[in-house]
């Protein structure tokens, strides 16, 4: 059986109960950035293309495209293994097609420095434009209203 996807992972510490989370798949996070992704963990040091092409394929959402030579930061959600609390975010830096920086973040004051997104946000979307679900939104509206966080 074949793996789409790899795993981000970095101690990140928990903002529901305190607790620092292993640097394992523990925590959930997951990305199908690599063309030969299979299950690998990645973290600080090791490569990840994030190019614009890559992010589409791997369903995120494209906030922003980076400038030259600028450092791409990525959101993903995570879980705490501890206390079970879902839906957490972390920022993943990646600076040269290498991962520089993976921390635990909130949502509101990261969004502004993200360029690519995972699709979960499109939740935090729909509460905040008070739809009744994700479906229910276009994907320009999703779009426009994380640019405009």
């Amino acid at each position: 059986m074949a793996y789409h996807w790899d795993y981000l992972v970095a101690e990140l510490r928990c903002p529901s109960c305190g607790a620092v989370a292993p640097a394992t798949s523990e925590t959930q996070m997951t990305t199908a950035l690599r063309d030969d992704a299979s299950v690998r963990y990645l973290t600080i040091g090791d490569a990840l293309p994030v190019d614009v092409e890559h992010a589409r394929a791997a369903d995120y959402l494209i906030v922003r495209e980076p400038r030259p030579g600028e450092p791409v930061n990525l959101l993903h959600t995570w879980v705490c293994p501890t206390c079970g609390t879902a839906f957490l975010w972390a920022r993943v830096a990646v600076r040269d097609g290498v991962i520089s920086a993976i921390e635990s973040v909130e949502f509101d004051r990261a969004i502004g420095s993200a360029h690519y997104v995972v699709d979960d946000a499109i939740w935090l979307v729909a509460d905040r434009l008070g739809a009744h679900s994700p479906s229910d939104l276009s994907d320009d509206e999703v779009l426009a209203a994380l640019r405009s966080w």
